[in-house]
C-alpha cells in the first residue's frame, strides 16, 4: 500500500508567484504503464505525499512516446507493456535527450532479474512495483526531486510551444 497517514502538505501550484514574484514550475514526472488501475493508485499517492511535483500518467506507450521530452524530472516506465516495452521507451527516451540518470524502471518481476535484465548506469533504477522497501525507494527518488526543484531550486520554465500536460 503506497498511502501514508500524514496529513497533506500545502505547497504552491504551477503558475502561481513564489519568492519574489517568480512563478514556479513544477518538476514534472511521466508515468508511463499499461495497467491503468496501478496508474491511478500511484497517481494518487504522488498527488497526496508529493505535492510539489506535476504528475502525468499514459497506460498506452505507444501515446506515452509523445509525451516525453528531455526535461521532464522522471520518467517512469513499466518494463512489460504491450506493443512497447519498457527498454524500448527508454531507448527512445535517451535519443530524445533524457538522461539516463532521470529514467526508472518498474515491473512485476523480481528486483534481481530486472538487475540481470539492466545493466548498472544504464538507468536511474529498477525497482520491483510490489515491494514495500522498493515503493521506499521510489518515495525517496520524488522526494529528492521536490528537495532539488523547491522554490529555492526550481525547474527550468518549459520553452515556449512546449506541450503541456
Amino acid at each position: 500500500d503506497f498511502s501514508r497517514k500524514d496529513a497533506p502538505r500545502t505547497a504552491r501550484r504551477r503558475g502561481q508567484a513564489g519568492p519574489k514574484g517568480r512563478t514556479i514550475q513544477m518538476a514534472h514526472v511521466l508515468l508511463i504503464d499499461d495497467d491503468q488501475a496501478f496508474c491511478t493508485a500511484l497517481k494518487g499517492v504522488i498527488t497526496h505525499e508529493h505535492p510539489e511535483l506535476s504528475l502525468s500518467t499514459i497506460s498506452d506507450p505507444v501515446e506515452g512516446l509523445k509525451h516525453i521530452q528531455p526535461d521532464l524530472a522522471l520518467l517512469i516506465l513499466d518494463f512489460e507493456m504491450p506493443r512497447l516495452d519498457g527498454r524500448k521507451v527508454m531507448e527512445y527516451a535517451l535519443a530524445k535527450g533524457l538522461p539516463a540518470g532521470r529514467i526508472l524502471i518498474l515491473s512485476g518481476r523480481s528486483a534481481d532479474e530486472l538487475h540481470e535484465r539492466f545493466a548498472l548506469g544504464e538507468c536511474l533504477a529498477v525497482l520491483n512495483k510490489t515491494d514495500p522497501a522498493q515503493r521506499h525507494v521510489l518515495s525517496m527518488v520524488l522526494r529528492e526531486i521536490e528537495r532539488k526543484n523547491g522554490p529555492e531550486h526550481p525547474a527550468p520554465l518549459s520553452k515556449p510551444g512546449a506541450a503541456s500536460s
